[in-house]
């Protein structure tokens, strides 16, 4: 028992052995308490999540693109020949058969 308190002593009375000693403790605790692997996962999923905040951005400012295209008469016209199929007065239109 004497032993254990002259070691005691003895580390105490020398900082760097007390600092050691304490960086130790707090790393093992955190280490087997799960703390530092919870960090990590919460920063890949940090790191997932703005990703995808951005590519949701990109997609925003594509669609304000396609808003602000849409309010052209020129650009409406287009997009009614191709997707409706409509013709102006002038165009001529070709039929035909499946024979």
């Amino acid at each position: 028992m004497k032993n254990i308190v002259l070691w005691i002593e003895e580390t105490l009375n020398r900082p760097a052995k007390v600092i050691i000693f304490s960086l130790v403790f707090v790393i093992g605790s955190l280490v087997f308490e799960g703390s530092l692997w919870r960090l990590y996962i919460l920063q890949k999923e940090k790191q997932k999540l703005s990703k995808n905040i951005q590519i949701e951005k990109n997609k925003i400012a594509l669609i304000l693109k396609e808003i602000k295209r849409a309010k052209d008469p020129s650009f409406l016209e287009h997009q009614a020949r191709e997707r409706l199929e409509l013709l102006e007065e002038d165009d001529l239109l070709f039929i035909f058969s499946d024979n």
